[in-house]
C-alpha cells in the first residue's frame, strides 16, 4: 500500500501511538524539524521500513533486527558516510540474502529505496549527496 492510503495508515497508527504513550507503548520520536512534506513522508516512510512496521520480505525481519542499535559498527555514521557510495547496493544485499530480510532488490527509483535512505541519511545526518545517486520518479520533486 502506497500513496494517499499508505499516508492516512501511517497518520492513524501516530495517532494510536499519541494516545498509548502514556501507558508506556512504544512511541517512535517524530522526524526532525525543519523537513519539507515530501521529506517528512520519506522520513516516516524509511522509519517504518527499518524499524520493520511496513514490512520489506518474507523473513518477518526489519533491519533494526541487525542494524537497530546505535552502536552497531555497521550503522555507524562514519560507516555509513565511507560506504556512501556503495549505501543501496548493501541495502538490497541485506534485503535480498535469504539468512536476512528475503525481500525483493529495490529498484533505484522506488518509493520504498528513496525513503529508506532518506530515513538513514536524515537519521544518520549523512551528506545530501548520497539521495543524488537515485532517480526520482516521474512527478515526484527532487529534495
Amino acid at each position: 500500500m502506497r500513496g494517499p492510503g499508505l499516508a492516512a495508515l501511517l497518520g492513524l497508527i501516530a495517532f494510536a501511538a499519541s494516545a498509548a504513550s502514556a501507558s508506556g507503548t512504544y512511541r517512535p520520536p517524530p522526524p526532525p524539524p525543519g523537513l519539507g512534506a515530501v521529506q517528512r513522508r520519506d522520513f516516516v516512510l524509511g522509519r517504518a521500513l527499518f524499524e520493520g512496521m511496513d514490512v520489506l520480505g518474507r523473513s518477518g525481519k526489519s533491519c533494526a533486527d541487525c542494524h537497530g542499535s546505535d552502536a552497531s559498527a555497521a550503522f555507524s555514521r562514519d560507516a555509513l558516510k565511507r560506504e556512501s557510495e556503495r549505501l543501496v547496493e548493501k541495502i538490497n544485499h541485506c534485503i535480498g540474502d535469504e539468512s536476512r530480510i528475503q525481500g525483493p532488490v529495490l529498484e533505484p527509483a522506488s518509493e520504498d529505496l528513496l525513503a529508506l535512505v532518506s530515513y538513514l541519511v536524515t537519521h544518520y545526518a549523512l551528506p545530501e549527496t548520497v539521495l543524488q545517486t537515485l532517480r526520482r520518479p516521474a512527478g515526484k520533486p527532487a529534495k
